[in-house]
């Protein structure tokens, strides 16, 4: 999928990431126990929980006993990581420049990373809302809705603000699409996972372009099906990520290694397997609405679409009728600062 797409294009760079040992190793999943024995959850939510934003600034918006733990915390992480990196240079005889790590959910945590790993690249990873809103893994939406919507999970009653509430435990399958329809069909948990993702995903990329604008880190975003659609967009995706890491590599020497890159995973076996998750949504609109019409509000499609329109928009994912063929690019970035340097740390989101 596309967040293991781009760690694949980062090892073919020669960046060093780090896994967990065991069965997450070959995914390069890093679920940070060395913070808190249950991993992130704990350490984000209680992030959150003070902050209720990703966009935010640790010394404003946080408790001094809040974020002295916060960085406890994340210190800790970062003497493992750094520790292993080490052995792994001595190992290697030192054989590369950068080191990184994939976990999506680091990036409710973008503004203190800045002052962790100050200059490290972060790369932002996102997909179409509308495939997210359909996908039966909805731990997020438990465990960082209640945070980022504090208000709207007050009005709830103790019952709905269960998190089998939230998020009921079944649904159905419609084609790739998972849709909470037992016994009945349930607009809410889909709202809450448009909601989640629009939020969190927009105040990331703010985050982001605010911490590179003041040069506190770099920063770029990425979508994720640009890594399994087309060479083009693959092209695209890949040297945003590329012009950060090595600004001084030559475009041709840069094109041909991602054309390369692109000819192995293209024929993968997994390649054909991967590119069918995505634009599963409209199995689910096509099954249940049985026509695509976000201006109908009592429609499974109506009743998600206007709230996370504004994120389809800016991300690339949607354009009215008239306004077809103004979509984004490949990657959306901010502009450069001048003179802005990438540290030794990469971070996906």
């Amino acid at each position: 999928s596309g967040t293991r797409g781009v760690v694949s294009l980062l090892l073919s760079m020669g960046v060093y990431m780090l896994a967990d040992k065991g069965a997450a190793e070959c995914q390069y999943d890093v679920h940070a126990i060395e913070m808190h024995a249950a991993g992130w959850p704990p350490v984000v939510q209680g992030i959150l929980g003070q902050t209720h934003s990703a966009d935010f600034d640790p010394a404003a918006d946080m408790s001094e006993q809040g974020r002295r733990l916060a960085h406890r915390s994340l210190q800790r992480l970062a003497t493992r990581f750094r520790s292993r990196v080490q052995s792994e240079l001595v190992h290697t005889g030192g054989g590369f420049q950068h080191w990184g790590f994939k976990a999506p959910v680091s990036m409710y945590l973008l503004p203190l990373w800045a002052e962790v790993f100050p200059n490290c690249t972060f790369i932002h990873v996102v997909r179409d809302g509308r495939d997210m809103a359909f996908h039966w893994l909805q731990s997020p939406v438990k465990r960082y809705w209640p945070k980022l919507f504090p208000d709207h999970y007050a009005a709830l009653s103790p019952h709905a603000q269960r998190e089998n509430q939230l998020i009921p435990d079944h649904g159905s399958y419609f084609g790739r699409a998972y849709v909470y329809n037992v016994p009945r069909l349930n607009l809410a948990p889909h709202r809450r996972i448009a909601e989640l993702w629009e939020a969190s995903n927009l105040q990331v990329q703010a985050a982001g372009h605010r911490l590179r604008h003041s040069r506190a880190l770099d920063f770029v975003t990425v979508r994720s099906e640009d890594f399994v659609t087309t060479f083009a967009n693959y092209l695209g995706a890949s040297r945003a990520i590329m012009e950060l890491l090595e600004p001084s590599m030559d475009p041709v020497e840069m094109c041909c290694i991602v054309k390369s890159h692109w000819d192995h995973e293209h024929a993968s076996k997994g390649w054909g397997k991967s590119s069918k998750n995505y634009g599963k949504w409209r199995s689910a609109i096509q099954a249940v609405d049985r026509k695509e019409d976000p201006q109908d509000r009592n429609s499974l499609y109506g009743a998600i679409f206007p709230l996370m329109e504004k994120g389809l928009r800016n991300f690339g994912y949607y354009s009215p009728p008239k306004e077809r063929g103004g979509m984004i690019g490949a990657a959306a970035r901010s502009p450069p600062p001048a003179g802005g340097g990438v540290g030794a740390s990469t971070g996906g989101g």
